[in-house]
């Protein structure tokens, strides 16, 4: 529901949106979409988000100018991971207006 009402949000202000509901599907969109230049990833890294923290590595290793927001409901879980110039962490509930934003500034480099 909350991947849904993103995507239509992102939608309505620009942006082209492809949903993925498992890190398999998102590696997919990725290899078969070259023109992708973002992913957002809703992870809950600290209950096990094993596939979730795999795609973000193998993101970072195959799509080294990638932009990549994580959102997460537990601030914790982010203490230790470095955010670079072209990742992003946010807290949830996070306002769409922020996110937008995060989403511009990330893709502009």
């Amino acid at each position: 529901m909350l991947r849904m009402a993103m995507a239509l949000a992102l939608r309505r202000v620009g942006f082209i949106v492809h949903g993925a509901g498992t890190p398999a599907e998102a590696l997919a969109l990725l290899h078969g979409q070259p023109r992708i230049v973002a992913i957002i990833a809703e992870l809950d890294l600290g209950r096990g988000d094993a596939e979730g923290a795999a795609l973000l590595v193998q993101a970072r290793a195959e799509w080294p100018a990638l932009a990549i927001i994580i959102l997460t409901g537990r601030p914790g879980l982010l203490l230790g991971r470095s955010a670079g110039a072209r990742e992003a962490h946010l807290l949830k509930p996070c306002p769409m207006v922020r996110l937008v934003a995060t989403l511009r500034r990330l893709i502009a480099g």
